[in-house]
């Protein structure tokens, strides 16, 4: 038969008082049980049932047809009474034979109890059997029915009765209504029917084994709870140590369904007290008596009118009292705060074995009252929540690699709040993630429900919000809607400085209502993490926006703006200081600008509209932060906005002098110049500014192979630094210098250089620029082959980008120790600094290093011997360079990819990609890698296509070439003419060159042992 799926009747089976029986009579028992299962598996053919698992001597057996269900039942009993059982076994007072007053055979051999229910289970095969298995609360309540009654009793739940009894001839069975019951583990009790073959009627059984009447007036919940496992824990730690905790947090937030999933598991885990466990909503309570009354209905007290209130509560508190342990849930208390000690102060020293739990949007102020405030979900919950609703909303949805950002952005954006959560999954139904995210960004009202089910202030964030607002008094309303302004969070003295409140005797402190609105659960109050003891207040984004819909009412909105606007570019200017290298932003500055950040963004966005002057202003304080900390993309969108909005001044020549570096970091060259020539346009009168410029255009020359043109601006930029007597202008000019020659391979001139300009930046106390320029010192020595000091000079390098909170120069160090790890074949600690590198520069967004990781991580793949994958990460690493629109990189890893094709013999191919990486790179980079070297891939290319057609001669011929290719790589080259004082005869093997050629020649050495063979 089919496995039964869907909505399906379930029967479980079990002997009663087999364990005595085995114990007494084991022989007899082995062959009593083989006929008991033959009889049941034979029957359940010709019922069309399905046998779902056995353990021991229970069956659990499922059946599409509920009337085939209970047939099987009755045939079950009739069968067992004409069984051929042992002697033994009937000699037995637990199997003998029972008779009726009129001599009916009532009982004989094994007493089997049979039970079932109704419903759709969650089905899945079993992994070891592979045979379908039930789970879930329909499969609970099948088993509870089961095992609530006697040996040779059946019984059904009515909502399996109530289906079946149209499929059965009534007139051959007897049915008895048992009213509701509850069972271990059920919230709800169950209604039970007892159903007997006409022939055994006279049947008589004890009472059921179930529990007491019903203890509770919880609801069964429709929907899992999810991403709340430790608030439970930490709720049943709490309850034993305490009578009263309030769980606190704002509207949203699901303190409502922890409680009840909370009293629901109690009775799930038969660990609810005996007086049961009651549930009281207050929503609509708005004073004592109202609060008496309501949980006075849900307790069944019949409170007589005319009495005084002192007498209504001590009514109530005598019920409580006479439950014994009880635990009483009561919902929604924050609007009837005032109640708290006219009741359950009363209440719980009345009744000794009470418990209360409360949720409220602020504690009670009850003595030992225990508060546990209840976070919004994490992503991977906030995720785990709306994909599931959104799955019930629209059937097919689910969350994949396809929207997984998307669905995690939008659970960021909604701060993780569950009610927020709902209602966004909601309307997937109509929107797409990425269009419900546009909608969230201009309105809360796309946040509701028509589920008739929810309470109106759940049916949509907003009303959810009202019902917080009314409860809050005029300041704190003013404070609210204020404080709406900033952005991510601020510290105390930056509301002082922002939030003005009106000008009425008897305004409190800003702190004192920053503390009540935190107690109202509105703000959240931390200390910050990177500023132990300096406490950190944050808005949830969602109530942000609805206090920033109410500071749009106001007529001084403008000003509020303007005054956190005011403050936050005041703020970075003097944080930053106003020198070349911004000398006093150090590890301090840095963690307080990134604080700030979003208040930073908020206020550029407010002067782009109001005040384009102050927006170039704040543009040039936030491109420290986001050179140091990324991601870039973002820096070069604030320049560019900045820039479009710019009058004339000295702020258009600054703005395009971090632009034009900007675009030098992302070997945007052409972009660069253009901005240098503007700003060289503006400089006059700043030789400062100009010299700045004028050491970035020089660089850029540099790496194009225009070495006069870079020469004469670095030359110019340092008389403008000594005419100017600026010392941060010289410690960069002469930086670039050694920059210059350590791309032409000058060592001794690089160290030279580089030395000068770590001297500097000490004199200057600007570790930043210090260990860019140790690095490179770093690099140096590596090239000249003292490894150790080049691990010196990185490991220091790392501690101060580190210091300095650069997320840049960190990720640049760690790519730049994992070539030198590659270079000396160490590829384990390799891989460990370019993935670490990798992942650092994609938070950052730094594309050029993201791809001299990925390059670092191929040749890795390719001294490995896995050239496929390596082909991969080449191919990915051009794509990306490609989309970044970055020539030199896509050209310098053209080579590369060239070099693998040539080895795998596609030399045809090979000699295409070397044509299309020389046309993109300068012929500097060329000459520095050492053409040679590429001509040696040529030639061992041609080696094996050789070898693979048996031509000897010119096996020969090829490694004879690739030897003496190789030999000269290793020379050393003449200085340039054009350039009489760098030093010649040093040799020039720079970069990922050393690594080449030590794969290289491994590969020589292969091809030379293949050919000897």
């Amino acid at each position: 038969m089919n496995t039964p799926t869907g909505i399906i009747a379930l029967i479980f089976t079990d002997v009663e008082g087999s364990t005595a029986l085995w114990e007494q009579i084991p022989d007899a028992m082995r062959e009593s049980l083989r006929l008991h299962d033959e009889c049941l598996r034979r029957l359940l053919v010709t019922h069309h049932g399905y046998e779902v698992k056995t353990e021991g001597d229970a069956f659990m057996v499922s059946f599409s047809n509920p009337g085939d269900a209970v047939k099987w039942c009755l045939a079950v009993q009739k069968r067992l009474l004409e069984e051929t059982w042992p002697k033994a076994l009937l000699a037995n007072p637990l199997a003998s034979e029972i008779l009726a007053d009129d001599g009916t055979l009532l009982h004989r051999g094994l007493r089997v109890r049979m039970g079932g229910h109704l419903g759709a289970p969650d089905c899945r095969p079993d992994p070891v059997t592979g045979r379908m298995d039930y789970f879930g609360p329909v499969v609970n309540r099948s088993a509870r029915v089961g095992s609530a009654g006697h040996g040779g009793q059946i019984l059904f739940s009515t909502t399996l009765w109530e289906m079946a009894c149209r499929l059965v001839d009534l007139a051959s069975v007897t049915v008895e209504d048992l009213g509701e019951h509850g069972m271990k583990g059920l919230l709800q009790p169950e209604r039970l029917v007892q159903v007997q073959p006409l022939a055994l009627s006279h049947r008589r059984f004890p009472p059921l084994k179930t529990q007491n009447p019903k203890r509770t007036n919880l609801r069964a919940v429709e929907t899992p709870l999810i991403g709340r496992k430790k608030e439970l824990e930490t709720l049943e730690k709490a309850l034993g140590g305490s009578r009263l905790v309030t769980v606190v947090a704002p509207g949203g937030t699901g303190k409502t369904r922890l409680v009840l999933e909370f009293g629901y598991r109690l009775f799930e885990r038969d660990l609810a007290p005996k007086g049961g466990v009651w549930f009281c909503d207050l929503t609509n309570a708005r004073n004592p008596s109202e609060v008496i009354q309501a949980v006075a209905a849900i307790l069944g007290v019949s409170l007589t009118q005319g009495h005084t209130f002192d007498h209504t509560v001590e009514t109530i508190a005598r019920t409580l009292a006479g439950h014994g342990p009880l635990l009483l849930l009561l919902d929604n208390f924050e609007q009837v705060l005032s109640a708290a000690p006219l009741t359950l102060g009363r209440w719980l020293p009345a009744a000794p074995e009470l418990r209360i739990l409360v949720t409220s949007r602020e504690p009670l102020g009850l003595a030992g009252e225990v508060r546990l405030e209840l976070d919004p979900l994490d992503i991977e919950a906030g995720v785990e929540l709306f994909s599931a609703r959104a799955a019930a909303a629209k059937p097919g949805f689910a969350v994949d690699d396809s929207n997984r950002g998307d669905v995690r952005a939008l659970v960021a954006d909604l701060d993780g709040l569950p009610l927020a959560l709902e209602l966004a999954a909601a309307r997937v139904r109509l929107l797409s993630i990425d269009n419900l995210r546009r909608r969230l960004e201009k309105s809360l009202d796309v946040l509701s429900s028509r589920r008739q089910d929810l309470s109106p202030r759940q049916r949509t964030l907003r009303g959810t919000m009202d019902w917080s607002w009314d409860l809050l008094n005029e300041f704190e309303r003013e404070l609210l809607s204020q404080v709406s302004v900033f952005h991510g969070g601020f510290f105390l003295e930056e509301a002082e400085a922002v939030v003005i409140l009106p000008d009425i005797d008897g305004a409190p402190p800003i702190l004192d209502l920053l503390e009540s609105i935190s107690d109202k659960s509105l703000l959240r109050i931390q200390d910050h993490p990177n500023f132990p003891g300096e406490t950190w207040f944050r808005l949830l984004a969602t109530i942000r926006e609805y206090a920033a819909e109410k500071l749009e009412t106001r007529s001084n909105v403008a000003d509020i703006r303007l005054r956190h606007a005011r403050h936050f570019t005041g703020f970075g200017e003097h944080l930053v200081g106003t020198d070349l290298d911004r000398v006093r932003l150090r590890a301090d500055g840095v963690a307080r600008l990134e604080a700030s950040r979003e208040n930073l963004e908020a206020a550029f966005d407010f002067l782009c509209e109001s005040d384009p002057d102050g927006a170039a202003k704040l543009a040039l304080s936030l491109g420290p932060l986001l050179d140091l900390r990324g991601p870039a993309i973002h820096h070069k969108t604030v320049l560019d906005r900045a820039l479009e909005l710019a009058h004339e001044g000295p702020e258009k020549a600054d703005l395009l002098r971090d632009r034009a570096k900007r675009s030098f970091l992302w070997n945007r060259y052409d972009d660069a110049l253009t901005d240098c020539r503007e700003a060289l346009n503006r400089s006059a009168g700043n030789p400062v500014l100009e010299g700045e410029v004028l050491a970035i255009r020089g660089s850029i020359l540099d790496i194009q192979g225009d070495l006069d043109k870079a020469l004469a601006d670095l030359h110019r930029a340092m008389e403008l630094a000594v005419k100017a007597n600026s010392l941060p202008l010289k410690c960069r000019v002469m930086g670039a210098l050694g920059g210059l020659y350590l791309t032409r391979c000058f060592w001794v001139n690089a160290r030279e250089h580089l030395e000068k300009a770590v001297s500097y930046c000490r004199e200057l106390r600007n570790h930043r620029l210090e260990a860019l320029y140790i690095l490179m010192l770093g690099f140096v020595a590596w090239e000249q082959g003292n490894e150790e000091t080049a691990l010196s000079c990185y490991d220091t390098a790392l501690a101060y980008h580190r210091e300095a909170g650069s997320r840049f120069g960190e990720a640049m160090t760690l790519q730049w120790m994992g070539e030198l790890k590659l270079a000396t074949g160490n590829l384990l600690l390799a891989r460990e600094y370019s993935e670490a590198a990798m992942a650092l520069a994609r938070e950052y967004d730094a594309p050029q290093i993201e791809n001299g990781c990925r390059f670092n991580l191929a040749v890795i793949a390719m001294e490995e011997g896995k050239n496929e994958l390596a082909g991969l990460l080449f191919d990915e690493a051009i794509d990306r360079a490609k989309k970044n629109q970055d020539p030199f990189t896509e050209g310098a890893l053209l080579f590369y990819r060239a070099t693998l094709q040539a080895l795998n013999g596609a030399v045809t191919a090979a000699e295409e990609t070397f044509r299309q990486a020389r046309e993109l790179v300068p012929l500097s980079f060329q000459e520095s890698q050492g053409t040679n070297l590429w001509d040696v891939a040529l030639d061992l290319g041609h080696f094996s296509n050789a070898l693979e057609s048996g031509d000897a001669h010119n096996c020969h011929s090829r490694l004879r070439e690739a030897r003496r290719r190789l030999a000269k790589a290793v020379e050393p080259e003449a200085s340039d003419p054009l350039t009489a004082d760098l030093e010649a005869g040093e040799q020039r093997i720079i970069g990922n060159k050393r690594a080449s050629m030590r794969y290289l020649r491994k590969c020589l050495e292969a091809a030379e042992a293949k050919f000897e063979k």
